[in-house]
């Protein structure tokens, strides 16, 4: 044990102590009210949290410690693969929802990732951007899905600098895209941009949808990016003349189970109406909360009736997304339901958030989430039935675009 170590659990037995025996009084109770934050968490997780029946008492020293630290052991001696479960001490800073350097609270409104020149001409490091977020600072100065950041306020980017485009003041970018000639990579043009400085960026829920053509199939293709609500009924109403449709989950990892189940009614077969989609199944002193959720006949007018079903993961998809594609597979079939991309994260259970007085909230997973038969095997993420993984390529197309690799290559399974 260092000294420092040693100290910090010396002054803490000392202030125990005191607390306990000082002066000759009982004073129990300002040792409640020093642990009380961290008590109230662990009777929360022991009655609601679906391993909470695992939870170990912890040390003394750990009650008057920092609330997420000691969530942590919670955590930790109940069921460590927990990768769902949260303490959000700040809620205004805390987007539980991020997708790889973008977050909804404060950001440019891009993903990005960082690799060396794909021309192998230079061995500078450069951002390659990924998605570009409606309504951010990032679409109004015109920055593209596939472009490449090379410098930021004239200098070039680092491992160190890059994280300047995760939030921050408005900056000057210098831009480049990629273009192929007789098989060789080159820099078509380099522009400069300014981004704005950060802020709340919002998820529009279907930022694109497109009807194709392929023969004599007609395929319709929607990109929902959360499944909080269901703004995507009119859409899928529109595709009622369409064989197939290509629902592009690569960016929902947020929404409901009521808004999954009615995005399922919207496009399982009008035969399934008043089945099983999918039943939540708590801790056995919670079962009372137990829910099966049937496929809803009032959505049957926004139903396009298609032949097919063709989703697009990516490590993203989670939660209500995955829900979906679940259910509508054990209802449907492989035939009807099919997947593209990467396996997805592999969400199989819901969170309900406990909100407390002593600042953080808990969010905690509460139920499995099952199909139709009972299973839950989804834990380690959904394999695609083909796998395309987009960030092998160099070129990006935009999302909805036929030329995109994963949507291109869903096309060319039709």
């Amino acid at each position: 044990m260092n000294s420092n170590t040693k100290y910090t659990v010396l002054g803490l037995l000392s202030l125990a102590c005191c607390l306990l025996y000082g002066c000759g009084e009982d004073r129990t109770y300002e040792y409640e009210a020093w642990t009380q934050k961290n008590r109230v968490m662990q009777e929360v997780m022991r009655e609601w949290y679906i391993w909470g029946d695992g939870i170990k008492d912890q040390e003394w020293k750990d009650y008057f410690g920092d609330a997420t630290d000691f969530f942590k052991k919670l955590i930790s001696s109940s069921n460590p693969n927990d990768t769902w479960s949260y303490c959000m001490v700040d809620s205004s800073r805390k987007d539980c929802h991020e997708r790889g350097t973008f977050n909804h609270i404060d950001s440019y409104g891009i993903d990005y990732t960082t690799m060396s020149d794909p021309t192998r001409l230079t061995s500078q490091t450069l951002a390659r951007v990924l998605t570009v977020y409606d309504g951010s600072p990032a679409k109004e100065c015109g920055l593209e899905r596939g472009e490449f950041i090379s410098h930021i306020d004239g200098e070039k980017v680092t491992a160190k600098n890059v994280s300047l485009l995760k939030n921050g003041g408005a900056h000057r970018l210098i831009v480049n895209r990629l273009s192929a000639i007789r098989d060789s990579l080159v820099w078509q043009s380099e522009r400069e941009v300014t981004i704005g400085a950060s802020r709340k960026v919002d998820d529009v829920q279907v930022p694109v949808a497109r009807v194709f053509t392929k023969k004599t199939d007609v395929i319709g293709y929607v990109m929902i990016n959360h499944l909080n609500g269901d703004g995507y009924k009119d859409v899928l109403r529109e595709f009622n003349q369409t064989d197939v449709l290509v629902v592009d989950f690569r960016l929902c990892n947020d929404g409901t189970l009521e808004s999954a189940r009615a995005l399922a009614s919207c496009l399982v077969d009008e035969s399934k109406y008043g089945e099983t989609f999918c039943t939540s199944v708590w801790k056995e002193s919670k079962k009372e909360q137990n829910q099966t959720l049937l496929y809803d006949p009032d959505f049957k007018p926004f139903n396009p009736c298609v032949k097919s079903v063709c989703f697009i993961t990516s490590a993203y998809t989670s939660g209500a997304a995955e829900w979906v594609i679940y259910g509508l597979r054990h209802s449907m079939g492989d035939d009807f339901c099919r997947t593209f991309g990467v396996t997805s994260k592999g969400q199989n259970v819901t969170i309900k958030e406990f909100p407390t007085e002593f600042g953080y909230t808990l969010g905690l997973s509460v139920a499995y989430i099952t199909d139709g038969d009972g299973n839950y095997d989804y834990g380690d993420g959904i394999a695609p039935d083909v796998d395309v993984n987009e960030y092998q390529y160099v070129r990006f197309y935009p999302y909805g675009d036929k030329d995109e690799i994963v949507l291109s290559t869903v096309i060319d399974n039709i």
